[in-house]
């Protein structure tokens, strides 16, 4: 059981470590984690608000994972929206990714359990839940034994009761990840977690190239809908009902038809034949025709869902789209979407199901029905904009009713309350800097080449703006039209975010979060009550400024004291500043001004601080005094900076070692630090094998030059690793390759072996031994071939032979006939024994065979044997098909075989 603070320090010290070694991290990823690690006690708690496919998954696998690295018996809480999330974690979600990225860092596996409906497990270290389960879960489990609670999507814990909930865990460091921290003013994430660790907005995921380019078209009814009189729902859409009969008044008096003069009667067919008309002929300016794409439409109701994925259906003639709503079991219809090959599907139809925590990069499209929250709005669409090879750019269609009373289409619709994508944007398109440094595109919206200008359809009863150029106009048009109708001039004294960045010395960004954080916070004078920040216009743009009134200033610095911190004085060191003059790594240097933050040297009797706060450039950051007392104080503490030598010809540091010997460096590190004080002799003197040196900057333990001090390493190493693997033993890895098994039932196969023998000329021997493999204690197989003997009698499954084209297991029939597989394998069992006969020669009917693995009974390829089964099981009789043998003989198994069966 340790405190919050203790909890946090262990994350932030691990994911030091974590970083240096993961080579993968994006440089965004990074500079988040930076942003993290930079303050101990302010970042107990908090929420990391980023882009949706920024790679949330990704850190908070870092920090478990850092976690764990420091406290090995501490536990974790990940709470994720919904059931599925759970339930889809084994086979690609949240549970996979953690084990697969605590492996690349650690030998031993990890405990994850789940609790839920259907699940619930308690006792394990790691335990992943839904928002709705966790209270009841804080009422299984010792709260104070929690030493890291992770939020997935903590949008949904801002109800009072889930809240509460998550205020029980009072040890644990407490962290939500999100792409919509608010659902409207005064419901935040904020009022749960407390300030904002990090940010990274839509636009600059995309723009940095970590998020593909996307474009918001509009597909707008001509139909005018007024829709400012339907309610919201708790979670801030449209009450379904009342929407619904506003559209079919709208409609009474608006019948529109088709080509063939049928009238849209309903008005889920009104839409749905539209957006199927769309899929199948429009061609759209940027990526050319959409017809194919992958694509996901986000429907309003299940009914919605089914009668779009009907109407695209009946135009193509095919089956294109399928339908996943929350009553759907059966994941075939997912399945066939997410494929990428000739039988997937190219269009699902869903509500809800996969607006969050679905992850599938190739997606190039989506198509959105009307909604008015944000929150709604930028999770379905966030599921578009992964990065892929093949994705030049994505689209996001948002369907679209206007007001009648307003002229322009984007201010229209935003006097019905609905929610475009390009006001999550900020703009209606958004470029990868790659994309735009790659074609020499120097303007803000210059577009991609044009695949096709010439087919603009028709469609009836809606029509679609998907040119750049008009959709930037008739926006800017309507952000004109917005500004002139609600927001006042600035007035004198106000600050907006270049004035506020001027007059405290920061950087403008971080002034213009801190005004984004204020929105909606007032000051008090005279018992009234003012907001502190307004929307204003300067210069004919809309933009955030702090108010002019003394009380408010007064406000905000309560809020941000860092806004008085003082400016760097010259010969102050910042950690840049120590690793330029000592020659250090940026890690070290940050470590050593944390570790001095409350440390003082004296002068003339009075105490000053070795190390402060100071503004750097606009930031924030720790910096070494620059008085020559606290200097001479600074190298008591750390006298390594002055006397650790640079590293000599002929040194091997830890990770040139683990290389040249082919070790893992991880756990090779950890062995030789612990040994890191052996010495080794010549001529009655002893001298340390590892010295600490400097190497490029870094001070890191190095194998002593002398020549005699790796012959005594490499008896280090046989102690501690026991021999190394001789040629022609097997280990599991080998095994695995050798008879195509799963690594770990190799391994496991082994390990069972530890205790078995073999006998040569009466003489005994192990058949398996501990062998030094890669720096790993592993066992192996000894490489006599009576070993080889003893072990595959021990094992006679691995002598099953692979299986062949055509040949069909229990459970691939079972599924093809529809069938129960429990009872397609009792049949499979009654046949063990029986053959049939081709040309003369006798071959068994179901045979035992390998696949992925595991050993299976299958049934024979051969059109004989498929008749013989139905011989034996005439009620099978016609739900099989027998297709033509076309010559495949050699793949009959030896004449007259009697393979085991059993």
């Amino acid at each position: 059981m340790f405190s919050r603070l203790e909890n946090t320090h262990a994350i932030i010290s691990g994911l030091s470590e974590i970083i240096q070694e993961d080579t993968n991290l994006r440089p965004s990823q990074i500079d988040i984690l930076n942003q993290y690690m930079s303050d101990i006690e302010s970042h107990q708690t908090g929420i990391f608000d980023l882009a949706t496919g920024f790679g949330k998954t990704r850190i908070m696998c870092m920090m478990i994972s850092a976690y764990l690295r420091k406290k090995s018996n501490g536990r974790v809480i990940v709470v994720v929206p919904t059931k599925d999330l759970i339930r889809d974690a084994g086979a690609n979600g949240f549970d996979k990714k953690l084990k697969e990225y605590h492996a690349r860092f650690h030998d031993e596996p990890l405990d994850i359990g789940n609790y839920y409906t259907n699940g619930k497990d308690t006792s394990n270290q790691i335990i992943v839940t839904t928002y709705n389960s966790l209270e009841k879960l804080s009422s299984q489990i010792p709260v104070e034994e929690i030493g890291l609670l992770l939020l997935d999507e903590a949008h949904h814990g801002i109800s009072s009761k889930r809240t509460n909930a998550i205020h029980l865990f009072e040890n644990a460091a407490q962290y939500g990840m999100t792409a919509t921290p608010w659902y409207e003013p005064g419901r935040d994430v904020a009022n749960v977690l407390g300030k904002t660790i990090a940010r990274v907005s839509l636009k600059t995921a995309i723009e940095d190239a970590d998020l593909s380019s996307v474009k918001n078209v509009l597909m707008i009814s001509d139909v005018q809908v007024d829709l400012t009189q339907v309610s919201k729902t708790s979670t801030g859409d449209y009450e379904e009902s009342e929407y619904l009969n506003a559209l079919r008044k709208a409609m009474a008096g608006n019948i529109i038809y088709s080509d063939n003069e049928q009238s849209w009667s309903n008005v889920h067919h009104y839409i749905a034949r539209e957006v199927a008309r769309y899929y199948h002929d429009y061609i759209d300016e940027d990526i050319g025709s959409v017809r194919g794409k992958k694509c996901m439409i986000n429907c309003r109701s299940q009914e919605e869902a089914r009668i779009q994925a009907y109407e695209l259906n009946k135009l193509f003639g095919k089956m294109v789209a399928g339908v996943w709503t929350t009553d759907m079991h059966d994941k075939s219809v997912l399945k066939r979407f997410v494929q990428d090959d000739s039988d997937s599907l190219p269009v699902i139809c869903q509500v809800g199901r996969l607006s969050e925590g679905f992850d599938m990069p190739n997606l190039q499209m989506v198509i959105n029905y009307p909604t008015c929250s944000r929150v709604l709005e930028a999770q379905r669409s966030g599921r578009v904009i992964r990065v892929h090879p093949n994705k030049e750019m994505a689209l996001v269609v948002d369907i679209a009713f206007r007001h009648p009373d307003f002229d322009n289409e984007i201010d229209a619709i935003r006097q019905n309350g609905q929610v475009l994508y390009s006001e999550i944007l900020g703009e209606p398109v958004v470029y990868q800097d790659v994309i735009r440094n790659r074609q020499g595109l120097s303007k803000k919206y210059m577009q991609l080449e044009r695949k096709d200008e010439s087919a603009h359809i028709h469609l009836n009863g809606f029509h679609v703006i998907s040119n750049i150029q008009e959709l930037i106009r008739i926006m800017n048009e309507a952000n004109l039209l917005k500004q002139n109708r609600y927001v006042q001039p600035i007035r004198q004294g106000m600050l907006t975010s270049y004035g506020l960045a001027e007059r405290f010395n920061i950087s403008s960004i971080k002034a213009q979060k801190i005004l984004e954080k204020c929105q909606y916070k007032t000051y008090e004078v005279d018992g009234k009550k003012y907001p502190l920040i307004e929307t204003v216009v300067t210069s004919g743009t809309v933009c955030l400024a702090l108010t002019e009134h003394p009380q408010g200033v007064k406000t905000i610095l309560k809020i941000y004291p860092d806004l008085l911190i003082q400016t760097i004085r010259e010969g102050m060191l910042t950690p840049t500043g120590l690793i330029k003059k000592y020659k250090i790594h940026h890690r070290h240097a940050t470590k050593m001004l944390n570790e001095c933050r409350d440390t003082t040297f004296r002068v003339d009797g009075i105490d000053y601080p070795l190390v402060e706060t100071v503004k750097n450039g606009g930031r924030t950051c720790l910096a070494l005094t620059d008085h020559p007392t606290g200097i001479e104080k600074f190298l008591e503490l750390y006298p390594h900076l002055t006397a650790v030598p640079l590293i000599r010809e002929g040194m091997l540091t830890i990770n040139q070692l683990s290389e040249k010997f082919g070790f893992d460096f991880v756990c090779f590190k950890a062995k030789i630090l612990k040994n890191k004080d052996k010495v080794f002799e010549v001529d009655g003197v002893c001298y340390p094998l590892f010295e600490m040196v400097n190497t490029r900057g870094k001070i890191c333990w190095a194998l002593s030059d002398h020549p005699k001090a790796m012959a005594f390493f490499l008896e280090l190493i046989s102690s501690l690793y026991g021999p190394r693997i001789r040629a022609g033993m097997l280990s599991a890895a080998e095994i695995s390759e050798k008879f195509h098994i799963h690594k770990t039932s190799a391994a496991r196969k082994l390990n069972m072996c530890k205790n078995e023998t073999f006998t040569v000329n009466g003489e005994t021997y192990p058949l398996v031994e501990l062998m030094n493999i890669q720096g790993r204690r592993c066992y192996a197989l000894s490489e006599h071939p009576q070993a080889m003997k003893v072990f595959l009698n021990l094992f006679p499954d691995l002598l099953v032979p692979e299986i062949r084209k055509g040949m069909l297991t229990s459970y691939e029939l079972a599924e093809k006939l529809g069938a129960d597989r429990g009872k397609i394998g009792k049949l499979f069992k009654m046949c063990i024994g029986k053959t049939f006969t081709v040309d003369g020669h006798i071959y068994p009917l179901i045979e035992q065979v390998k696949k992925l693995g595991n050993v299976w009974l299958a049934l024979s390829e051969h059109p004989q044997a498929i008749s013989e089964f139905l011989n034996l099981f005439p009620k099978l009789r016609g739900r099989i098909k027998i297709t033509s043998y076309q010559g495949q003989k050699n793949n009959l198994p030896n004449k007259n075989n009697q393979h085991n069966n059993g």
